[in-house]
């Protein structure tokens, strides 16, 4: 799932009531299955749901569409969920058995056989071991994180998948096998981390997936004096932020490092998946998007290999960097990035957080902070009154005597909006950055936050919050995120 320099916000459909974009609906209720060890459990807040706390069974339809650590869990807490029975009208039975969990052992049938000629030509290229043709294996390569992928399994529907997943070891085996698809004609896709909410890997018209994630994650060169690295595309996020913040062990460089780039699937899609979606990340007011990141590509395509050079800017057009980023595969099979990257210095970030009277007070201040020229906050998330209102229930802000002091201040609820985020860098850069920004806020009638720990807290679960969407879809209840970057 790609993160977003604007606003990201969870939206939940209500019943006539003006509350976040509507992106999600209560789906009606099927046939339950109980979960063993089910039945209410009560505290002094109300009843807490049944949530699923353990791992999905091993080639389960679960396992295909659990969202990161198949043990990594994130409930919907008290306020939220007051929040989900106002506006479904929904109460505590509502949320006892859990439906369609998909449990079950994955049995859908096997896609349509590759031709033996074709099998044969593939394991003579990569060895049998990097040819795989099961159902559970293809399914995995085509489906992704969206919330159409994790629906569809819920309810067996298996569809469009490849004949083979193909797992390249080289760059030479990427060229063998573009050129012969071509030549045959069959269609080839490529999976990367497998995050997308696109359904951007999905085979509908058969043929073979190129899965990167296998052999393709390793690091081919550092250069500590133009502070660039250049990797394969298969890498995972962390594992690139673990080599360069550790980069005096690791690479055997004098300073630490980081990329910059972290959208809310940092913990599990891969560096390729960024470059070609052209991702953006909740850094990247200050870092960056990717396409400000990347310095040089290598792709293999049917009619070669291009490759581009590693400088930061040139005189002469077209830029084919900028033309192959944001492709997603149309173009050809990404090989080799060069990424830029900058010191590590945790030590210095500085945190913020504000709450605006209104929207336009808000919208006014952000874009004087964004025009003020005295250099960029790293986080910068303004949020519109639905959202706040959300994360004011979620924090269980809502209904407190703190609220009412705010309500008598005029921060009124779907009125009122919060700014949070960050300022990285030199120390007296974000020192400097974060005073201008408090200055512009108090200008603007801003009521701060900074001393309650707000953005620490949203850090903290900055890359969890897809794990609400399996909890909230066992009870019917269907979330999604959007992206608005203006």
């Amino acid at each position: 799932m790609p993160g977003g320099t604007g606003l990201e916000r969870l939206a939940l459909a209500g019943r006539g009531k003006r509350l976040p974009r509507a992106v999600a609906t209560r789906l009606q209720p099927a046939a339950s299955r109980s979960i063993a060890g089910g039945g209410e459990r009560m505290s002094e807040k109300g009843s807490t749901p049944n949530w699923i706390e353990q791992a999905a069974p091993p080639r389960s339809y679960r396992s295909l569409f659990k969202w990161g650590d198949p043990l990594g869990f994130k409930h919907p807490n008290h306020g939220m969920l007051a929040l989900l029975k106002e506006t479904f009208g929904m109460t505590d039975a509502d949320f006892v058995s859990p439906q369609r969990t998909g449990m079950e052992d994955f049995d859908a049938a096997a896609p349509a056989a590759l031709e033996e000629r074709h099998r044969q030509v593939f394991e003579r290229l990569l060895g049998a071991e990097n040819v795989i043709n099961g159902a559970y294996e293809c399914t995995r390569a085509s489906y992704g994180a969206g919330m159409i992928d994790a629906l569809r399994l819920r309810q067996h529907i298996v569809e469009n998948l490849p004949a083979a997943v193909l797992a390249p070891r080289s760059r030479a085996d990427v060229e063998a096998l573009l050129r012969y698809c071509d030549e045959q004609r069959i269609p080839l896709y490529v999976y990367g981390g497998g995050s997308t909410v696109t359904r951007g890997m999905e085979a509908v018209r058969g043929g073979v997936c190129l899965d990167l994630s296998r052999h393709f994650n390793g690091v081919l060169a550092f250069n500590e004096t133009d502070q660039t690295i250049t990797v394969q595309p298969g890498m995972w996020g962390p594992e690139l932020e673990r080599l360069l913040n550790d980069a005096p062990q690791t690479l055997g460089a004098r300073d630490r490092y980081t990329c910059g780039h972290f959208p809310q699937s940092f913990m599990h899609s891969s560096v390729g998946g960024w470059v070609v979606t052209r991702g953006a990340g909740q850094n990247s007011t200050y870092y960056g998007k990717i396409e400000d990141m990347v310095l040089a590509q290598e792709y293999v395509t049917t009619r070669g290999v291009l490759q581009t050079a590693p400088q930061p800017r040139s005189a002469t057009g077209p830029d084919f960097d900028q033309v192959m980023m944001g492709s997603e595969g149309c173009f050809g099979v990404l090989t080799a990035v060069t990424l830029r990257v900058c010191k590590y210095r945790p030590q210095h970030t500085r945190r913020y957080s504000y709450l605006f009277r209104s929207w336009p007070e808000a919208l006014a201040a952000g874009r004087e902070i964004l025009q003020g020229e005295f250099g960029l906050p790293s986080v910068f998330r303004l949020s519109d009154p639905e959202e706040t209102d959300v994360a004011m229930r979620m924090y269980h802000i809502h209904g407190t005597p703190a609220d009412s002091a705010l309500r008598m201040l005029g921060y009124r609820p779907m009125q009122r909006c919060i700014l949070l985020g960050t300022c990285d860098g030199d120390p007296d850069f974000s020192r400097l950055v974060n005073n201008k920004i408090a200055a512009i806020a108090r200008k603007h009638g801003a009521f701060t936050l900074t001393p309650f720990g707000v953005t620490r807290k949203w850090e903290k679960g900055r890359f969890t919050d897809p794990y609400l969407r399996e909890d909230l879809m066992d009870f019917g209840i269907l979330i999604d995120t959007l992206e608005c970057a203006v």
